[in-house]
């Protein structure tokens, strides 16, 4: 499945953060850990220099995506911000995504978040 998608060019891989960010409309940033991942998002929303929307599929403590969100605000950055957690077993990440053992939903937040 991943080879089918990365050969058709619906999924690519980067280690250029920035070099991604300018070509992608949705990045899905999915760590080992969440560690430095709040610089991440910075960095990726910065060389964008455009709307995106940017999910966060590592698993985050509660509070991450709003400390995030208002970064983000902060810097005056317009990318969309989405948590969606998904907690893979190592080895089988496509297995774990086709199905998964729990799915968690939220809402966006119908105002901005204030500064």
């Amino acid at each position: 499945m991943i080879r089918r998608n990365v050969r058709s060019g619906r999924l690519v891989y980067s280690s250029d953060p920035e070099e991604l960010a300018r070509k992608a409309q949705v990045i899905f940033l999915a760590e080992d850990s969440a560690e430095g991942l709040e610089e991440l998002v910075l960095r990726i929303a910065g060389a964008a220099g455009r709307f995106q929307v940017l999910s966060i599929v590592t698993p985050v403590r509660v509070g991450s995506t709003t400390k995030i969100e208002r970064m983000l605000h902060a810097k005056g950055l317009k990318s969309l911000l989405v948590c969606q957690p998904m907690f893979f077993t190592n080895g089988c990440a496509v297995e774990d995504f086709n199905w998964p053992d729990r799915i968690l939903l939220g809402r966006l937040r119908a105002k901005p978040l204030p500064p």
